[in-house]
């Protein structure tokens, strides 16, 4: 069964001012702003070096993250974490995923607009904030049990490049990427766990649909990755635009391997769609080259991982020869 064909996402506007990078060493102050970017924020990752991840958006509000990891179920009620989103940047508190003394931490930052709507564009309505000039959005939905194939609209106009689930509630959470090798032996689109490699080959968390410019197709489970009744979930959905961002795959070497990319990019994000071993390595330009962030890891140094003109460059000690690799890449406009 399939929705559609997956569209390849491109918009001629020449890039949005949808993403940005802030930096800082963490100072201690119950109340600090940080600044540099040229839009308001709605979706955030702050990492510090020794490791915490945290994901923050402006549907949960502030106070309240996911972190990463197995066990990062919505945690509400931490008014010291990320106190609000600014026009040009963030203020945050003392919490140590934020701003404890003489840590470094780093916030990708993207817009995924600014005003709450309704979508019914499929069968579950979901609550969306959406920027579909920058190509993200971010929304929440509550499982259905009399709906057997079940849609959630996303909000962008066109097909997702990739698109991250978490329930709130419980620990489990998926990933769609679209320059994964989506299919099984069964024809069924494979998921991403957050932290881990793809799950078992039977596992029907998408179902076995693309998605489309409307809507993508959560499918319910026993255990309740992305759909079950009873359970709220949020969803964090990425597309294609031109001159902005760039998303797709790559097979690791024993050596170096250049990636190209249609622009320099200042953030990239990759990850390993058949080793476990590997989690989520983020390099961008306001940290450098060669200092890597490692969700759920501290921070490393001394391995190749460099962005430049043509895209970016890793090497063996970043990537394992003949696995698979999917990258998320994006330009500060």
């Amino acid at each position: 069964m399939s929705l559609s064909n997956r569209l390849i996402n491109t918009n001629a506007g020449g890039g949005a001012s949808a993403f940005g990078v802030i930096s800082w060493l963490g100072n201690g102050s119950a109340t600090r702003s940080i600044s540099g970017l040229n839009f308001t924020p709605s979706f955030v990752i702050i990492y510090a070096n020794n490791g915490t991840t945290s994901f923050f958006d402006r549907r949960g509000g502030v106070g309240k993250y996911y972190p990463f990891g197995k066990s990062g179920y919505l945690l509400a009620s931490y008014p010291d974490t990320l106190k609000s989103f600014d026009d040009g940047g963030i203020t945050v508190g003392n919490n140590s995923r934020t701003n404890s003394n003489n840590i470094n931490y780093v916030a990708w930052c993207w817009d995924a607009g600014q005003t709450q709507a309704s979508n019914t564009d499929g069968n579950t309505q979901a609550a969306v904030y959406s920027n579909p000039e920058g190509g993200v959005s971010v929304g929440t939905y509550d499982g259905n049990a009399s709906l057997t194939f079940p849609t959630v609209g996303h909000g962008l106009g066109v097909s997702p490049n990739m698109i991250m689930v978490k329930n709130d509630y419980s620990f489990y959470g998926r990933i769609w990427h679209s320059g994964m090798n989506n299919n099984n032996a069964l024809g069924q689109v494979m998921p991403l766990q957050f932290d881990s490699l793809m799950t078992n080959a039977n596992e029907l968390t998408w179902g076995d649909v693309y998605p489309t410019t409307t809507v993508f197709a959560p499918k319910g489970s026993a255990i309740n990755e992305v759909y079950k009744s009873g359970y709220s979930y949020r969803f964090w959905s990425f597309a294609q635009v031109e001159n902005l961002s760039h998303f797709g795959r790559f097979l690791g070497t024993f050596g170096e391997i250049q990636v190209n990319l249609p622009f320099q990019p200042d953030f990239v994000m990759i990850k390993s769609t058949n080793e476990a071993a590997r989690s989520w390595q983020i390099v961008d330009s306001v940290r450098g080259n060669n200092v890597i962030a490692i969700f759920g890891e501290a921070e490393a140094a001394a391995s190749k991982f460099e962005l430049n003109e043509n895209g970016f460059v890793v090497n063996n000690n970043r990537t394992s020869g003949n696995k698979e690799y999917i990258y998320v890449a994006y330009k500060i406009n």
